[in-house]
């Protein structure tokens, strides 16, 4: 989980995926890893 979490990490740093943001204030959220379950958090366009 944590080389995903560095891969995602550098996708956000490059541009390539936008976390998701709940407040105006808080921060923002990209993924959520449990034991045995992952949460992937990204904008979208209506489009898609």
């Amino acid at each position: 989980m944590e080389k995903l979490a560095l891969l995602i990490q550098d996708k956000i740093n490059a541009g390539q995926w936008q976390p998701i943001q709940i407040t105006n204030h808080g921060p923002a959220i990209s993924h959520l890893f449990f034991a045995d379950d992952c949460l992937l958090f990204t904008k979208a366009k209506s489009s898609q």
